[in-house]
């Protein structure tokens, strides 16, 4: 009975459900510091459905008038990994070959410089002699440069063609420049897609603010490949605008 009696004691005395009653201002208090706490240490998180993760990848595509594929192995294919299996930090080359095209992809080892790969391997295919007519397209490839946010571009009461002259005047220069974004395109309408780059991004540096067309292989500018484009929207033809983020940037910020 004195057992029993003294555990009934203890437990009345440091019963929490009486002494969070007792003391409700404390109580309330406390539970009032937990949530702000909560708050500002859920604002502080970083969020990132694509992490910050590089991947080396550098893409050749070049093109030559032949007929066949082994002819355009030996004459374009072999030249161009020839001299680009000596390049620093080379991890694996793989090509494929299809006649009057072929595409070299070239994955360096982690931790090197995209940008840097990049135009280490177009300065070395201007070097190579080249069969006539060849020209060739150097692409970066980040995985962590992916398209954040598209939207469709439609009305009742203008065309297409009026609509693409909104959207590259008003539009996608004013959304290009926004933290975070690499680069806005305009797809559709059937015509050469327009691009608008950030002025503070990398690409910005090798080509200019505003990409109309496709630079040809007697430019010595890198070439973007930038083709014609057709959007349908509901059974209706349309225009439509594709956000790309940095490879550093948060998708979610974007």
């Amino acid at each position: 009975m004195v057992k029993l009696s003294f555990l009934k004691v203890l437990r009345e005395r440091f019963n929490i459900s009486r002494l969070a009653i007792k003391y409700s201002r404390v109580t309330i208090s406390f539970w009032i510091a937990m949530v702000v706490a909560g708050l500002l240490a859920f604002s502080s998180l970083k969020y990132a459905l694509f992490p910050d993760i590089t991947f080396p990848v550098v893409v050749v595509n070049a093109q030559v008038p032949l007929e066949t594929a082994v002819e355009t192995e030996q004459k374009l294919t072999q030249p161009i990994e020839e001299r680009l299996l000596p390049l620093a930090g080379l991890d694996q080359m793989v090509s494929s070959t299809y006649p009057g095209r072929t595409v070299v992809t070239l994955y360096f080892h982690v931790g090197t410089n995209l940008n840097s790969s990049s135009k280490e391997v177009e300065k070395t295919l201007w070097q190579i002699a080249l069969p006539e007519g060849a020209s060739f397209q150097v692409i970066p490839f980040n995985l962590n440069e992916s398209s954040a946010v598209s939207y469709t571009i439609k009305s009742d009461t203008k065309d297409l063609k009026e609509l693409a002259e909104i959207a590259k005047t008003s539009i996608l220069p004013e959304i290009a420049q926004l933290p975070g974004v690499l680069k806005v395109n305009l797809l559709g309408g059937g015509e050469t897609t327009f691009t608008a780059l950030n002025s503070g991004s990398e690409l910005t540096k090798q080509a200019p603010e505003i990409i109309k067309e496709e630079q040809p292989r007697d430019s010595p500018e890198s070439p973007i490949p930038i083709t014609p484009t057709r959007i349908r929207f509901n059974g209706q033809e349309a225009l439509a605008f594709q956000v790309i983020k940095g490879g550093d940037a948060n998708t979610l910020d974007v």
